[in-house]
C-alpha cells in the first residue's frame, strides 16, 4: 500500500479490499440444479442420445443463465463410497436449489425421483421434446425443447425466466402435491433475530409470512444482512455482525502500516 495515504485513508481501504473478498466468496458458491431424464445404459445409442440432449441443451441452458447453477443430472446406476445407489440422488431432490424433470419418453425413474420432489414441496421445472404429458401435470407449465439443438431460442428464453421466477420465489407452490394436500415445511420463529426458520435453518421472512402456507425465503445479502426480494424488508443478525467487524478488525491490524515519523 502506498505510503503517501493517511492512516485513516488506510483504514478505508483495507476495509474495502476485505469487503470485496468477502463479497468474492459469497457469490463463489454455486447452486445445484439436479436433472432428472432417461438416462439408459451406457455404451448404448440410447445412453448416448441422452448425454447430448443433456450436455448440448439442458446443461448450457441452466449454467449461462446468469444465476450461477451447477448443472448435473442423476445416474442411479453410479454408487456411493457406502455403495448405496440412490442415496446422492435423494439427497439432491431434497436438498437442491432446483430440479428439472424431462418428461420425454414417460420415464418410470423420473416419475418416481419427481413425486419425492414434489413431497419435499420444492421447486422444479418441467420440460419434454413431446407433445403430451401424464394427467397429473396439464396444469402445470411444461417447457418444451427440440431434439435438434440449433432450433431452441424459444426453449432457451423461457427456461431463463422460469429460473429468475424459482430464485426469486423459492417457496412457491408448483406442483399437485402441495396444491392438493397442502404440504408445508415446518417454520419455527425465532425470537432472537426476529425471523422464521425451518429445521434445514433456512430463514423466512416474517412479513410474508401467513397461515395459508405463505412463506418468503430470504436471502444473505452482505456478512449479517438478509433481505427480502418480496416485501424488500431487511433484517440483521447480530451475532454474524460481530463475527463480520472482528475478521475487519483483525485483518485491519495483520495489514496496518507502521506510521511515519516526521514529515519527510
Amino acid at each position: 500500500m502506498d505510503n503517501n495515504y493517511t492512516k485513516k485513508e488506510k483504514a478505508y481501504k483495507i476495509k474495502e479490499e476485505y469487503l470485496e473478498w468477502e463479497c468474492r466468496i459469497f457469490d463463489a458458491t454455486p447452486r445445484r440444479c439436479l436433472v432428472i431424464m432417461p438416462i439408459g445404459k451406457k455404451r448404448t445409442m440410447e445412453y448416448k442420445n441422452n448425454m447430448l440432449v443433456f450436455n448440448k441443451i439442458i446443461k448450457p441452458c441452466v449454467e449461462k443463465s446468469g444465476y450461477k447453477f451447477d448443472c448435473y443430472y442423476a445416474d442411479i446406476e453410479e454408487k456411493d463410497k457406502s455403495g448405496n445407489i440412490s442415496k446422492n440422488v435423494f439427497e439432491g431432490l431434497r436438498g437442491d436449489d432446483l430440479v428439472i424433470a424431462d418428461l420425454r419418453r414417460s420415464n418410470v425413474n423420473v416419475y418416481y425421483e419427481l413425486g419425492i420432489r414434489h413431497t419435499f414441496g420444492k421447486r422444479s421445472i418441467l420440460i419434454s421434446h413431446n407433445s403430451e404429458v401424464p394427467f397429473y401435470f396439464k396444469n402445470y407449465k411444461t417447457i418444451k425443447y427440440n431434439i435438434n439443438g440449433n432450433l431452441n431460442n424459444e426453449f432457451y428464453k423461457r427456461i431463463k425466466n422460469q429460473i429468475k421466477e424459482i430464485v426469486e420465489n423459492p417457496d412457491k407452490p408448483d406442483n399437485p402435491v402441495v396444491d392438493m394436500i397442502g404440504i408445508r415445511r415446518k417454520l419455527n420463529f425465532n425470537s432472537e433475530l426476529q425471523v422464521y426458520t425451518d429445521e434445514k435453518g433456512d430463514r423466512f421472512c416474517p412479513n410474508c409470512y401467513d397461515n395459508n402456507g405463505g412463506e418468503q425465503r430470504i436471502t444473505l445479502k452482505d456478512g449479517y444482512t438478509y433481505h427480502c426480494l418480496k416485501c424488500k424488508g431487511e433484517y440483521i443478525d447480530l451475532y454474524k455482525k460481530k463475527e463480520h467487524l472482528e475478521k475487519i478488525r483483525s485483518f485491519s491490524n495483520k495489514n496496518r502500516m507502521p506510521e511515519r515519523s516526521g514529515y519527510g
